[in-house]
């Protein structure tokens, strides 16, 4: 074999040796293979906003972890599981709340685990737990925009009612008009009924006074000639003479109104 071509092999076969670390250090990445012992969580969420992997998991700020890997559960296709591998030596206990927070100026979200009671027991190692949901932006735009769709169709049904019902609704405001008018007549018309009460209650006390003087021992010569007596006469003649005129007015009013 030439000596020559001996250089040429080594650098070959350490090439190719380097490339081949290089792809197995990629793939180990890429995958989260973990050789160190790590803990892993996984927890089900309903949405998870921009969680994605490497994400920090916190725990009372400090970071213990990172997220590992995300898949959305095959059956109902809804909720998601995060896989978090967590620090050599981080437990996490059953009362400790695991949820979804965002931080800094641009609000990038992590995993934030807030500790819950000491004395819960340790949740092992690959244990899944539920998470709380995390603040759905989108699907809160999308209700937004779903209400004011709503309105709109509600407004605009009620334009149209309004436009096909205008008639109608000029003929309703019409009538209460009318019936307000006949009201205020009626009211008129009562005023009018209190004062012919008034006068037929004089009446009747005129006409008690005069058959009381009928029937006093002078008879009715002496009584005429009282003045007292004539002037009871002139004025319930003067009641039944008002009387009648009230009574006339205000069965005009009433066809009036009536019509």
């Amino acid at each position: 074999m030439n000596t020559d071509s001996k250089p040429k092999i080594v650098r070959v076969v350490i090439f190719v040796t380097l490339s081949l670390l290089i792809l197995l250090t990629l793939y180990l990445l890429v995958n989260r293979v973990d050789f160190s012992g790590q803990k892993t969580l996984r927890v089900k969420f309903d949405y998870i906003g921009s969680i994605q992997v490497g994400s920090p998991v916190r725990k009372s700020g400090v970071k213990i972890g990172s997220v590992r890997s995300i898949e959305i559960d095959p059956v109902d296709q809804k909720t998601v599981y995060v896989t978090l591998s967590l620090y050599p030596g981080q437990i996490v206990r059953t009362s400790d709340h695991v949820s979804i927070v965002s931080g800094g100026i641009l609000g990038d979200q992590y995993i934030e685990i807030f500790p819950g009671e000491v004395s819960a027991p340790v949740l092992p190692s690959g244990a899944t737990v539920k998470g709380s949901q995390a603040f759905n932006l989108q699907g809160l735009e999308t209700k937004g925009a779903a209400i004011l769709t709503d309105v709109s169709s509600s407004t605009k049904m009620l334009s149209e009612f309004l436009t096909q019902n205008q008639e109608k609704l000029g003929h309703i405001v019409t009538n209460v008009d009318t019936i307000t008018t006949n009201l205020a007549k009626l009211s008129s018309s009562m005023e009018d009924v209190q004062v012919t009460l008034h006068n037929l209650r004089e009446i009747t006390d005129s006409t008690k006074d005069i058959t009381s003087a009928l029937d006093g021992p002078n008879g009715l010569v002496s009584l005429l000639k009282k003045p007292q007596t004539t002037q009871a006469i002139s004025q319930t003649l003067g009641n039944i003479r008002s009387l009648s005129e009230n009574l006339k007015q205000i069965s005009d009013e009433l066809k009036a109104s009536l019509r």
